[in-house]
């Protein structure tokens, strides 16, 4: 009915149309448009998501005050900058065992959660690209910081890493240099094997063939080489009778700290920190 009803005055009511004051006409434009705005939804959508109802005021008010196609654009380059500083800064945990629970777990979630003296589980929850690649190296220097006794290895769980590029992989390679020089190992577990669909084949079987002592299957694997690691030191870490921390939690000696919300004291303070606490051991 009503497209039949605006094809008639398109046809034969356009003159009379004319004579109609603009202000009229705009308020029959105002009156149309207010039925696209959703106030329900948007109430939801501020329920959900403080963000997402500024993202879309945002939208709104830029289409109304510079045109369709800017207000959009505008919308898309906020959701960017937005969707940047996520993957910039993402989420990490340091891992322990709880107490009752299977698995590795934040101890950030799980206060109580206890991990073997001199290693260090790290999970990094992103990709591995060059906007977060020294992100990345900046919170394993100061996960090593924070923690109890001096690190010996550090076994990151790279379960969560879909996506490397080259950035990426030189940062972890001086991340593994500069460790070295503190006498730390750093490690890998759980390491996609597509991660190597984004580098050249060759190199993608050469680095393979030289970090295969670098890297271990699961992060139960990395646990098991480290405690042979310790043994052939002379120290016994597993608890009394020589009892397997895979198995029994009360024997994971040491209270993890959590990392700090920030990135932490810079790389070669943290690395002042890890030879400072080497040296009183």
């Amino acid at each position: 009915v009503a497209g039949s009803a605006m094809l008639l005055v398109l046809l034969f009511f356009t003159g009379p149309l004319g004579n109609v004051p603009i202000t009229a006409l705009a308020a029959v434009v105002l009156v149309g448009a207010s039925g696209l705005f959703d106030v329900a939804d948007l109430r939801e959508l501020f329920h959900w998501s403080t963000r997402e109802f500024l993202l879309s005021l945002a939208t709104t008010i830029g289409v109304l005050s510079l045109g369709v196609l800017p207000g959009v654009l505008l919308a898309v380059a906020l959701s960017l900058i937005w969707l940047l500083m996520v993957t910039s800064r993402p989420h990490d945990a340091i891992l322990g065992r709880v107490h009752g629970l299977k698995g590795f777990h934040d101890v950030a979630d799980h206060p109580k959660a206890k991990t073997i003296p001199g290693l260090l589980l790290y999970r990094f929850d992103s990709n591995v690209v060059f906007y977060n690649a020294d992100y990345l190296k900046s919170r394993v220097w100061a996960a090593v910081a924070a923690q109890h006794s001096p690190v010996e290895w550090v076994v990151i769980d790279a379960s969560s890493i879909n996506v490397i590029d080259v950035s990426g992989l030189r940062t972890l390679d001086e991340l593994r240099q500069e460790l070295a020089e503190q006498g730390v190992c750093l490690y890998f577990a759980r390491v996609k094997r597509n991660l190597e669909k984004f580098f050249n084949p060759r190199l993608a079987r050469e680095r393979r063939k030289a970090a295969k002592q670098y890297r271990f299957q699961t992060l139960k694997s990395a646990i098991h080489a480290y405690l042979k690691y310790e043994k052939k030191k002379g120290r016994q870490l597993a608890g009394e009778g020589g009892a397997d921390p895979l198995e029994d939690a009360a024997a994971w000696q040491e209270p993890v700290r959590p990392l700090p919300e920030t990135a932490g004291p810079s790389p070669q303070a943290a690395r002042n920190e890890s030879a400072r606490g080497r040296s009183e051991r």
